[in-house]
């Protein structure tokens, strides 16, 4: 592989260029903002007046409503824990509203009338506006089932935040690791692609066929 790094010179400096600049743009990538919060459904003063919030039960399939209302329906149940974030799934500017799940891909089990609230952005006052979106988008779809219901008003299902602001943390991944990963990538496309070509092939220069004298001339063919 050295041998062919070194005769395909060309292909090698244009591997390590790119190379350079895949890591150099992995140093210097900008950080994202995440902010989080639990929405928390609360049974209404007279439950009694409010099927939505009379048990535990309904709170907790009204949760569910409301996020699919927000999301669309496309969303889907998701195991949420601490360690599960839309920045990790590689979202940089937005926002999801999805109702935890205890269970797991086959077994769904909705413990809480909760709703996990995560919002991105580049800056801090954009994740925050994400976030206020979120919490509209949320308020929106509840007042919206509970008119299709008719409930009064004094009878609706209320909420809170847990914790009661939105915490917002600087999401920004392991410089080491992106570099090194960076580097082993490019390392790895460049030494495929010198291994596909190979080494370089000698040209062969054929030798002219030394023949006669060209200043002694040929015996002329006397016919019969």
């Amino acid at each position: 592989m050295i041998v062919i790094a070194v005769q395909r010179w060309g292909i090698t400096l244009l591997g390590g260029l790119l190379t350079g600049l895949l890591v150099f743009s992995v140093m210097h990538a900008k950080p994202v903002y995440l902010s989080q919060v639990q929405v928390v459904l609360l049974a209404p003063e007279l439950a009694q007046q409010n099927a939505l919030g009379q048990t535990s039960q309904s709170l907790i399939d009204l949760a569910g409503i409301v996020a699919r209302k927000v999301q669309g329906a496309d969303a889907k149940a998701q195991v949420v824990s601490e360690g599960v974030t839309i920045v990790g799934e590689g979202v940089r500017r937005g926002y999801s509203v999805t109702q935890p799940n205890n269970g797991g891909q086959w077994a769904y089990n909705f413990e809480d009338p909760v709703l996990d609230v995560q919002a991105v952005d580049s800056t801090v006052a954009g994740a925050k506006q994400q976030m206020n979106t979120a919490l509209t988008d949320i308020t929106e779809a509840l007042t919206a089932v509970q008119d299709q219901q008719g409930v009064k008003a004094d009878d609706r299902v209320r909420w809170k935040l847990s914790p009661s602001t939105p915490q917002i943390t600087e999401q920004k991944g392991s410089n080491v690791r992106a570099v090194s990963v960076s580097a082993v990538i490019g390392l790895l496309v460049t030494g495929s692609i010198l291994a596909m070509l190979g080494p370089r092939r000698k040209s062969r220069r054929r030798g002219r066929k030394r023949g006669t004298d060209a200043s002694v001339p040929e015996p002329e063919l006397v016919g019969a």
